[in-house]
Formats: structure tokens, sequence, C-alpha cells
């Protein structure tokens, strides 16, 4: 099981929100969201998702990758500095 979008993480924990969209512009639902081996959450049927960042350490680049399983279609964004709210 993922955290859904709207699941209520706890205030301490850093959270990534975002959405998979595809080239069109138009969003994905069911991606496998990741940051590393540690991290997931999918993305919701407006292709939102929240990703909880528990072991990421403040103001670094990471990779986050989104895997849709249905197509194989991948991608990734490798952020430079991450603001989480």
């Amino acid at each position: 099981l993922l955290p859904a979008v709207n699941y209520p993480f706890p205030t301490y924990l850093r959270v990534l929100r975002g959405k998979i969209v595809n080239t069109a512009g138009l969003p994905i639902s069911n991606v496998e969201v990741t940051r590393g081996n540690t991290e997931r959450a999918a993305s919701g049927d407006r292709g939102a998702f929240a990703l909880p960042l528990r072991t990421t350490p403040n103001n670094i680049g990471v990779p986050i990758d989104a895997n849709d399983l249905r197509t194989g279609q991948t991608g990734t964004i490798n952020s430079q500095t991450i603001t989480i709210s």
C-alpha cells in the first residue's frame, strides 16, 4: 500500500507534492513515484502525488523517478534544491 495524495502526514515530515502529466499535459493516474529505494507513492486519479521524504537530507539535489507500470514509460527529475511543505 502507498499513501494517497490526501494522506494526513505528520506536520514534522517533509512531503514533496506534485503532479504526473504526459507530454500533452494531461494527468496520469496510478504512476509509481520514488526517491531511491526508500520512498514511494502513487499518483491519484488526477495525477497528483504526495511523496514523503523521511530519509532525504535538506537542501540537496535528489532524483525523483516516475514509472507507469502499465505502459512501461518512465521519467526522472533531478531537483537542485527541494523546498518542501
